[in-house]
């Protein structure tokens, strides 16, 4: 939200022009405004949003939580799905604002490197398994497809050319990816990393009986059989936790409920998100349930 101004006649009220912006800004809405006397000052109040990485100890074994959350970054950048390093020692994000770029971060909170700076729309950045490089969403080819990135900013790589492509997922051996598209139709489909695009003949994940929605996968299993996901609306939302079978393309229904799912190494439980809470199924029994509130926000990986 922000302020606006547009010329008029005094004394009919008539519009002599159109709409001008005269403040703007990402995640900030504008608020309270005044004006001086001669017209040459407008005092408002600027509402920003901030989002911010935490981290939190927790045991999986007894899936309790341990102490209280720790800042990981502190200021005004708006941070979004946080992806841990298979080391556990770095976290990717991407930010959110003027630009959207990724960054990687120490998980103490410390080295913040910024790997992209630019124009375009880097998003949901994801580490390969064996942790050199990270696969992330960008239009900057002109339309949504999957780039990826050495953890040193170099090495810039174009891997998907089917405009729309978003989402991407690393198999556990680093050898395939899954990622999905909403236009022209609903779908998610699985290419081979490393192989030219021209040579590529992704392949499609079964279509959900409801064609207006779409399994957007989220996570692959540690033994690489399955994938965890979420059901994606043709309004945008997401609710409900399901898993997809690669050999029978089946998939199960976890939940009604829920985005985000993440497989433990276990994989047969899987942490998801819903309105501020965290919780866990077990993709066997169905049973879930919730092992962290959190203030309202977005929970990435």
């Amino acid at each position: 939200m922000n302020i606006w101004r547009v010329p008029i006649a005094e004394k009919t009220g008539k519009l002599l022009g159109k709409p001008e912006a005269v403040t703007s800004g990402a995640g900030a809405s504008t608020e309270h405004i005044s004006l001086a006397q001669d017209a040459r000052r407008i005092a408002y109040v600027a509402h920003e949003e901030i989002k911010n990485l935490r981290r939190i100890t927790f045991d999986p074994s007894t899936e309790k939580i341990a102490g209280e959350p720790i800042p990981i970054t502190r200021g005004s950048l708006q941070c979004f799905f946080p992806d841990p390093s298979p080391d556990g020692d770095w976290l990717a994000y991407y930010s959110l604002g003027k630009q959207e770029d990724i960054f990687i971060i120490r998980a103490d909170g410390t080295d913040m490197r910024q790997l992209t700076d630019d124009a375009f729309k880097d998003r949901e950045p994801r580490w390969s398994p064996d942790g050199k490089r990270i696969a992330f969403t960008s239009d900057r080819s002109g339309s949504s497809e999957i780039w990826a990135i050495s953890r040193d900013g170099s090495g810039l790589q174009q891997l998907t050319q089917m405009a729309g492509a978003h989402h991407p997922v690393w198999s556990p051996d680093g050898t395939q990816m899954v990622y999905s598209i909403h236009t022209p139709k609903n779908a998610a489909y699985i290419f081979r990393v490393g192989q030219a695009w021209a040579e590529q003949t992704p392949v499609a994940l079964a279509a959900l009986s409801d064609t207006s929605q779409t399994f957007e996968s989220w996570s692959w299993s540690p033994d690489g059989k399955r994938l965890a996901g979420l059901r994606h609306f043709s309004d945008g939302s997401h609710a409900g936790i399901g898993v997809y079978d690669l050999e029978s393309k089946r998939y199960d229904w976890l939940t009604n409920f829920g985005e985000w799912p993440l497989w433990f190494e276990d994989g047969r439980r899987i942490l998801f998100a819903d309105h501020g809470k965290i919780f866990i199924v077990d993709s066997e029994s169905k049973k879930y349930h919730e092992v962290l509130p959190v203030a309202d926000g977005d929970i990435g990986s």
